[in-house]
Formats: structure tokens, C-alpha cells, sequence
């Protein structure tokens, strides 16, 4: 019975000495760099441009294509102050060329140009789309506004606490816009129930 005591009572000890500072220091080196936060800044911008693009392109609701037209807008500019920034710093940027495309986009260009969707109206001559693809299109795409704004936020809150001045500026420059757009897909959100 002793054993197990002593044994318990080593590792809680080797805990305390070893590994305990080692996870408090991790999470004091946790904060993200000026080349991280670009970096990363530049590929989540990329793909909210893309995304302003595809809403617009794909929306069916006048709220949501209005609410495309503002991320894509945003973005732009937010992208083109990312690009000015890194350059004064003299840190590379991923190439546009080289982020992967947005699941969603992939998911919805390839679900509506497969055969196996559409189907033929004889009566009409139309081609019909099937209703699970563009019906939910709009709620799926808030949703993903939501998913991608939690985590952009989530990103421009590490980065205002960037010791690099220019960076903090940056990031408190934009997260109210972030929130903004967090804040205007939840709302819309709402009021989008799925379709079935």
C-alpha cells in the first residue's frame, strides 16, 4: 500500500518541478509573430475575397448578396494594408495561387456542374438544379461567414497583443470590423432557416 502512495507522491512531484513551469512558460510564448500574423492575416483574407465572390455569385437572398458585397469590399482593402505592411517589414506573403480553395466554394462548384444534379424539365426545356444544393446554399454560406470570422477575430486579438506597434495598430484598426461582419452573419443567420 505504501508503494503506490510514494509512487503517487513522485509524480506529482516531478509534476510540480518538471512539467508545470514548462506548460506555464509555453502558454507566456504562445503569442504569434509579426510573420505569423501576416502570413496568416494574408490567407484568411484571400479567402474572405473569395467568398465575398462566391455569395455574390451564388446568394439567392438580396441580404445575404449585400452582406457578400461588404466582406468582399472589406477585404480588399484590408488585404491591400496586410500586403503594404508586409512590405515594409520584408516578410514574404503567401501566393494567392497557392492557398487552397474554400471547402465550401469547391463543394458548390462541383455539386452544381456534376451531371448527376441536374435533371431535365421536358415540359419547361430548363435545366433544374437539385434543391439540396442551392436551396441550402445560403444558409451553409452564413454559416461559414460565422466559422471564419469567430477565427479571424480570434487571430487579429493575438495580434493586437504583437509586441511590434504596427501590428497592435493594425489589428485594433480591423477587429471592429471583424466583429462587425460577425455580427451582421449572426443576425442574418437568424433569420435564414435551412431548407429542405
Amino acid at each position: 500500500m505504501k508503494n503506490p502512495i510514494k509512487l503517487a507522491i513522485l509524480i506529482t512531484t516531478c509534476y510540480a518541478i518538471f512539467i508545470a513551469p514548462s506548460s506555464a512558460s509555453a502558454q507566456q510564448n504562445d503569442s504569434i509573430t509579426a510573420d505569423q500574423f501576416l502570413q496568416q492575416a494574408s490567407i484568411s483574407g484571400i479567402n474572405e475575397v473569395s467568398m465575398g465572390n462566391l455569395g455574390l455569385k451564388r446568394a439567392q437572398d438580396s441580404k445575404i448578396k449585400d452582406y457578400a458585397q461588404v466582406i468582399l469590399n472589406d477585404h480588399m482593402v484590408i488585404n491591400a494594408e496586410i500586403k503594404a505592411l508586409a512590405k515594409r517589414k520584408n516578410i514574404k506573403l503567401p501566393d494567392s495561387m497557392s492557398i487552397p480553395i474554400n471547402s465550401m466554394q469547391t463543394r458548390v462548384d462541383t455539386a452544381l456542374s456534376s451531371p448527376s444534379v441536374k435533371q431535365a424539365d421536358t415540359s419547361t426545356n430548363k435545366t433544374i438544379v437539385a434543391d439540396s444544393v442551392e436551396a441550402n446554399f445560403d444558409s451553409g454560406y452564413m454559416q461559414m461567414m460565422i466559422k471564419d470570422h469567430q477565427k479571424a477575430i480570434d487571430l487579429f486579438t493575438q495580434g493586437s497583443q504583437n509586441k511590434d506597434p504596427d501590428i497592435q495598430t493594425f489589428c485594433l484598426k480591423y477587429l471592429p470590423v471583424l466583429k462587425r461582419h460577425l455580427d451582421d452573419a449572426a443576425s442574418i443567420s437568424k433569420e435564414m432557416p435551412l431548407k429542405k
